[in-house]
């Protein structure tokens, strides 16, 4: 019996040196966040010196092929930051493919992601150009399973099937990196219910990952194992890494942000919380994605109660901005976005000449 007890004890200490390690790995995390949102100026300014570099690469160019190549980097930047400029150069892509069958593919694609990321499920659906296996040409079988996939995790439980089988697809293709690979093998993994084997591919796939991008979207993947595993400590740990990927990509969609102010209010970090959902709630305001904007108001709301009557004036003025900037955008941003979908990306009205482009493989994720 003393064995025992004294075994149950030394378990017992392990436990407990296993858990401090993680709450001063989320302390220190915490920390790492808190300065890359002062810094998330400068990963703005470096993200549009590159943006800039593209614009005068597209207007120097006179091939229509390499003018879409340009326009789909441009579309692959802006998709996560602004949705009028996703729309300006998803109608670029339209125009340059033209002539390239295989472009105007990925430009429907592209036009499905959109809607995926502006929360139009309906329209997500009836534009996504689902191929059979043998329908697709290889030389853009990477791509078109990136963005397809990168689209479905905006609604990551209306298909299981659907997931497992583009995962399958995708898992085959030979050109992908292995960061991609071991990513999406532990998606499968994941969808499969799998947990642990999902979670050390995803923590492979994150190691080896040099997208700022990729390794949010593997980061909350992982916070969302731990969600269904109830370790509180380590779900808040990998949001806020997803959070500081997210701002260095630079992205002004914020889930990751948002889901980790929401759990540090339960905490009681209410200073953190509130710092946190301000800046999503800008951000959000500056994406113009309307989804994005709603969700943010609530949780700014839901913070005033637990806040004191300074910060509570504070977060009261920030909504009153909201409400007339809300009011300007719906009578010329918010709202643009679909109409300008529609006038521009009407595929089903134009004929087109048959023709190839082969292409280097360049997705968002390898930015």
């Amino acid at each position: 019996m003393g064995r025992i007890t004294q075994y149950a004890r030394c378990l017992y200490a392990f436990w407990l040196l296993l858990t401090s390690c993680s709450v001063n790995s989320l302390h220190k995390s915490l920390h790492e966040l808190d300065r890359a949102l002062i810094s998330s100026s400068t990963y703005i300014d470096g993200f549009e010196r590159r943006m800039d570099l593209l614009r005068q690469e597209l207007s120097q160019t006179e091939v229509d092929s390499l003018k879409w190549e340009y326009s789909f980097e441009l579309f692959s930047g802006y998709s996560l930051l602004n949705s009028d400029s996703t729309v300006l150069y998803l109608s670029k892509m339209n125009e340059y493919s033209y002539e390239y069958p295989v472009l105007r593919l990925l430009t429907r694609v592209c036009q499905s992601e959109m809607y995926s990321l502006s929360g139009d499920k309906n329209r997500f659906n009836s534009s996504l150009p689902l191929l059979s296996e043998g329908e697709i040409p290889s030389s853009i079988e990477d791509r078109y399973y990136t963005i397809i996939i990168d689209s479905y995790s905006n609604f990551p439980s209306q298909n299981n099937s659907k997931d497992i089988e583009l995962l399958d697809r995708a898992i085959e293709i030979t050109t992908i990196p292995s960061s991609l690979h071991f990513y999406y093998s532990g998606l499968r993994e994941k969808a499969y219910n799998d947990n642990q084997e999902a979670l050390e591919l995803l923590e492979k796939a994150y190691d080896t990952a040099s997208s700022p991008y990729l390794k949010a979207c593997i980061a909350s993947t992982i916070a969302s194992i731990y969600h269904e595993w109830d370790i509180r400590y380590q779900e808040e740990l990998w949001l806020s890494k997803a959070s500081i990927m997210c701002i260095q990509t630079p992205a002004t969609i914020q889930p990751s942000l948002y889901k980790l102010a929401m759990m540090l209010f339960e905490d009681g970090d209410l200073e953190r919380a509130s710092t946190y959902t301000r800046y999503v709630l800008l951000k959000a305001i500056e994406s113009q994605y309307t989804d994005t904007v709603i969700n943010s108001v609530r949780s700014q709301l839901s913070l005033m109660d637990s806040l004191d009557a300074k910060e509570e004036s504070r977060s009261r003025a920030l909504l009153l901005a909201l409400v007339v900037l809300f009011s300007q955008q719906g009578k010329s941003g918010l709202g643009r976005e679909s109409r300008a979908v529609q006038l521009r990306t009407d595929f089903s009205r134009r004929r087109y000449v048959r023709g190839s482009h082969p292409f280097p493989s360049r997705t968002r994720w390898l930015r």
